[in-house]
């Protein structure tokens, strides 16, 4: 109850912060706080889930305060673009949450790197944390096919241009495309080496 309560409560204070350096309007930024609270409440419900987010807030601060960041921006982009079902809100908050999860399995120092200072194959390397994501994730209960669809594909650009598989547009799952354009919008204005 502890460590749910203590995630909640980051979580919030991220979102404070994050909201304080908005051009979006407090009704969006309000739907899309809740989307994300409500999102992390239900993840946390589950012990493996808050056994492995509990650890990704205290190790990885950073990665899960830009995913935090994140998780509000997909929020309030997929209600715009049409996704207002409280499901939907909740897949793409919850697919926001846990798309960076993968990184938990690389050193520290490796994600705190400048990322024009990384070779080839530390690219590679990171490129490789949807899969990761995924396959530890489809391990838990309850996960949905699409969250897991959204955080496999989260780098994937409709041009085929991304990662992990290239998918081309119609390929990629309409979340993860919202993802993809929340994940590049908080890597543009939120602060912090994982938003680089």
């Amino acid at each position: 109850w502890q460590k749910r309560e203590t995630l909640l409560g980051r979580a919030r204070d991220i979102l404070t912060g994050v909201r304080r350096n908005n051009l979006v309007g407090d009704e969006w930024l309000d739907n899309g706080q809740r989307a994300v609270e409500t999102a992390l409440g239900v993840l946390c419900e589950g012990k493996e889930m808050l056994d492995l987010l509990y650890p990704f807030n205290i190790q990885f601060d950073f990665v899960f305060s830009h995913s935090v960041g994140v998780a509000l921006y997909a929020a309030v982009l997929a209600r715009e673009c049409g996704f207002v079902s409280p499901m939907a809100q909740f897949q793409i908050a919850a697919g926001a949450l846990l798309h960076d999860i993968g990184k938990m399995e690389f050193p520290r120092d490796l994600l705190l790197k400048d990322p024009k200072k990384l070779n080839l194959g530390e690219v590679r390397i990171l490129e490789t944390h949807c899969k990761r994501a995924t396959d530890r994730l489809q391990k838990m209960s309850p996960m949905t096919k699409d969250v897991l669809m959204i955080v496999h594909q989260h780098h994937e650009a409709i041009n085929g241009t991304g990662f992990p598989d290239h998918a081309k547009k119609a390929q990629i799952h309409p979340l993860a495309r919202v993802l993809y354009v929340a994940n590049e919008y908080a890597n543009w204005v939120l602060e912090g080496p994982a938003s680089s």
